[in-house]
């Protein structure tokens, strides 16, 4: 509540401010962001969706193949429906903490 969705809000902006300037010139963003949100401190589903969305509207200000940006988050909280259509490919992976090969980059950290 309060503070701390206010200073992740912020961090959230600043961290997709500087990923979309980059992609269109401004900066040196390496144009990749991974947002690794532990269970204890996952994103409330409304502002977790709605974060999905905006990025997903990025994808729409460039050519099919030409949106040169990863934007990685892990969360318990499942991704908007719409979204998540596996058609669409913009869900990868489903990480798990079961094995090696399941977590991200294969480490556990």
């Amino acid at each position: 509540g309060g503070a701390a969705l206010s200073a992740m809000a912020q961090v959230l902006s600043f961290d997709l401010a500087c990923l979309i300037s980059s992609v269109t010139g401004l900066g040196h963003h390496p144009r990749f962001v991974i947002h690794d949100s532990p269970r204890s401190s996952d994103i409330e589903e409304p502002l977790f969706h709605q974060l999905f969305r905006v990025v997903r509207s990025w994808e729409g200000l460039f050519e099919p193949e030409k949106a040169s940006f990863q934007y990685i988050i892990t969360t318990t909280t499942p991704p908007p429906a719409e979204l998540a259509n596996p058609a669409l490919g913009l869900v990868r992976l489903t990480l798990s903490a079961r094995s090696e090969d399941d977590r991200l980059l294969r480490m556990r950290y």
